[in-house]
């Protein structure tokens, strides 16, 4: 039984952070609605914390895999498909970003807008090394 969740972490790729830009831009998009009702809120609420979970989720299996399998980090990093969805996780952080901004920022004053900014840089980093290992390694 123990072999077979750790078999299970050698299909899961970075393609899972394709849900988190969905939902997060889910949140994004019904947060700034124009005709603002206060249940809208709460959805993008919703949405928002259901993003924050999928997204540590994710992260946290995705370093599993790769602590665990080791050899797999190559293997990804040159394949003409896997590869591709490296991206998807700067975007998917960079849509709790904005929900950070929007919501927490508001709410929890300049400690979270400091916090966002950090987060920013770190995601223009990723963003920037992703698109840089898609058009020079590839």
């Amino acid at each position: 039984m123990t072999m077979q969740w750790k078999l299970r972490l050698t299909v899961r790729t970075y393609r899972w952070f394709i849900i988190t830009m969905s939902t997060g831009v889910t949140s994004i998009l019904l947060h700034q609605i124009p005709y603002h009702a206060h249940w809208l809120n709460i959805v993008a609420d919703i949405f928002f914390v259901l993003n924050i979970a999928l997204f540590l989720l994710f992260t946290f299996i995705s370093s599993l895999r790769y602590i665990l399998y080791p050899q797999l980090i190559p293997s990804v990093l040159r394949h003409p498909h896997q590869s591709l969805f490296l991206a998807t996780f700067p975007v998917g952080l960079a849509t709790l970003i904005n929900m950070i901004v929007l919501v927490c920022v508001p709410a929890w004053g300049q400690g979270m807008a400091i916090f966002a900014w950090v987060l920013w840089w770190i995601d223009s980093v990723l963003a920037l090394t992703a698109c840089f290992h898609l058009t020079w390694v590839m």
